[in-house]
């Protein structure tokens, strides 16, 4: 639970969502240690990015202190790659910033079926 509270407080921008973050970690326990698990042991996969040919849509927080970065890079090294920066947002984009999420990803999937 320790670490379930400190990631909640460095994944959210916007505090008011803090409790909901800490309590969803909390409620899928064991998928929540499953993913740190997998987090820590899973291979390199940079080396692929060049290769995937879909669209994608990439989305990050900009206050997101852990994955800013390694997104933007993320979002570079794939050709057909859109990035959105939603701002004063963190790393938990779609409980932060529901509404700006779903129309990002709403004209997204309109400007690729068109």
């Amino acid at each position: 639970s320790e670490l379930a509270r400190e990631l909640a407080e460095q994944y959210t921008y916007n505090k008011s969502i803090l409790s909901d973050v800490y309590q969803m970690f909390l409620a899928n326990k064991k998928l929540f240690i499953q993913q740190q698990k997998n987090m820590m042991s899973r291979q390199e996969s940079e080396s692929i990015l060049k290769s995937i040919q879909q669209d994608a849509l990439i989305i990050v927080g900009k206050q997101d202190p852990f994955f800013f970065e390694s997104t933007k890079e993320i979002a570079a090294s794939i050709p057909n790659a859109q990035l959105e920066i939603i701002d004063e947002c963190c790393h938990m984009v779609t409980m932060e910033k529901p509404q700006i999420t779903t129309e990002l990803m709403r004209r997204w999937i309109e400007n690729t079926t068109n």
